[in-house]
């Protein structure tokens, strides 16, 4: 669904972007020392995760706006 999200909020002007780095664990200078370990939370957000909007001019409507977008993606899958 991530790419559905993705799509929409482009389509509607709102720019995001993959996380970087999102879990130290899938980074190999860290499991090349310390080894995996199973954490499936943080895999998701490494795999998933995006940069959403955020700085201090955002209006409480763009929030909402975005809240918005993002809603219509997800509430519908609980």
């Amino acid at each position: 669904k991530i790419d559905l999200l993705v799509e929409s909020l482009q389509k509607n002007n709102i720019e995001c972007r993959p996380l970087i780095c999102g879990s130290m664990n899938e980074q190999p200078f860290w499991y090349e020392k310390y080894g995996k370990d199973y954490l499936p939370i943080s895999k998701n957000v490494h795999d998933n995760g995006l940069y959403l909007p955020n700085h201090h001019d955002l209006t409480e409507n763009e929030i909402v706006y975005v809240s918005n977008i993002i809603n219509n993606i997800f509430i519908p899958l609980i």
